[in-house]
């Protein structure tokens, strides 16, 4: 008899971010395996081939776009799933961002994965988002509200699945998990959707003093600390334009832009398509994101695979990835080292040229296809640990 999964995820048929590139690659990959799979999720794809073994519950979409969405989504889940087990027993319950079983009661086991640790690395004084967050106060409050209700989910995991040690480190510095059955696996790229690296454009070829960052969260990400030191780089470097993708305008970065007197070398991008990113990542001299904190940031590994030389926060998971050849690592909170770092890049073609060579043998070594092989085989363990209990 075929083990059956639920699934429950944000991202299922379409992808968002690097977490729907891994929660559609799993599902495939069990489905392969044979596997019956549960996706519960809040949209129903239309393109999703139909397959026996597959179906598909979908719960309300949230009604706001703020960060705080997932508490509502994990709402949803919960009344769902406790609707779907009534009558069903599924094997395993994986919740594809753990946080999001908050509400969720049941005996059958659940895997969990954890994305990022941003909230419980936050520091219990206000004060010390102030520097760094137009919102500094309401954000505070709900990065520890989100704190409290993660160390509620987790600790009804059975397994649990960290993408980078550095984040396995911040939740289990500030929460006490209990399980044992603890993994790290950093998720990859699906590898056959990018360039292969001899197609890649030649960084002669990419538009002079062009950086281009990424990010929906402009403050988590570094964005204002990459526009506070704007001027100082663009004395050295006159032609240097930064393009800011993945967002809307932020209002306070929109007035230090103003401040600064640096329109004229700013712009907003907005949301783009992977289409309009792509021509974005293969123009652009530099990809900088010296995130306050990042847990892996699968934009880094895009940007690479694209021959674009990568400026990563050395407060992230990216360390373990790119160690220290693939990527110039910066302290998202020194100026003046991001200052040399984005110098460094954008005037040593030599350098430059050396971190895209070591990076793309990286990326290209960290395929989804491997990472999602290495979740099952943990997730087999998962079920062959229930038979036996």
């Amino acid at each position: 008899m075929c083990k059956h999964i639920v699934v429950a995820t944000q991202q299922f048929g379409s992808v968002i971010s690097g977490v729907g590139t891994y929660a559609n690659s799993l599902v495939n990959v069990l489905l392969d395996k044979g596997y019956a799979v549960t996706v519960i999720c809040p949209t129903i794809p239309g393109s999703i081939v139909s397959k026996s073994n597959l179906e598909i519950l979908q719960i309300n979409k949230p009604v706001f776009k703020s960060a705080a969405r997932w508490i509502p989504i994990a709402w949803s889940f919960s009344k769902v799933l406790q609707t779907y087990l009534r009558s069903r027993s599924p094997d395993l319950v994986y919740f594809i961002d753990a946080r999001e079983s908050v509400f969720t009661q049941t005996n059958v086991p659940m895997l969990g994965s954890i994305h990022d640790g941003y909230a419980a690395s936050c520091s219990f004084n206000p004060f010390a988002l102030r520097g760094d967050y137009a919102d500094w106060i309401s954000r505070w409050f709900y990065y520890h509200i989100t704190a409290y209700l993660e160390a509620i989910a987790f600790d009804k995991f059975s397994f649990l699945h960290y993408v980078s040690d550095f984040t396995r480190n911040q939740i289990e510095t500030r929460y006490n998990i209990r399980t044992d059955n603890i993994t790290t696996i950093h998720i990859g790229l699906d590898t056959k959707r990018f360039p292969k690296a001899e197609n890649i454009r030649p960084l002669e070829k990419r538009i002079p003093g062009k950086i281009l960052t990424v990010g929906g969260n402009p403050e988590r990400k570094g964005i204002h600390r990459l526009v506070r030191v704007l001027p100082e780089v663009k004395r050295r470097v006159p032609e240097v334009h930064l393009y800011i993708a993945g967002g809307d305008v932020h209002s306070s970065i929109v007035k230090t832009i103003a401040s600064l007197g640096v329109q004229d070398s700013v712009t907003w991008l907005g949301w783009l398509d992977a289409g309009q990113l792509k021509q974005h990542y293969e123009s652009a001299s530099v990809f900088a994101m010296p995130s306050l904190v990042e847990s892996l940031g699968l934009v880094y590994l895009e940007a690479a695979i694209y021959g674009t030389p990568v400026l990563a926060s050395s407060n992230s998971g990216l360390v373990e990835v790119f160690g220290q050849s693939g990527a110039l690592l910066s302290d998202p909170r020194d100026d003046e080292a991001l200052v040399a770092n984005l110098l460094d890049l954008l005037t040593n073609k030599a350098l430059s040229k050396n971190l895209v060579e070591a990076a793309l043998n990286i990326v290209h070594k960290r395929d989804i296809r491997d990472t999602v092989e290495e979740i099952s085989r943990f997730l087999e363990q998962a079920l062959s640990v229930r038979e036996t209990s």
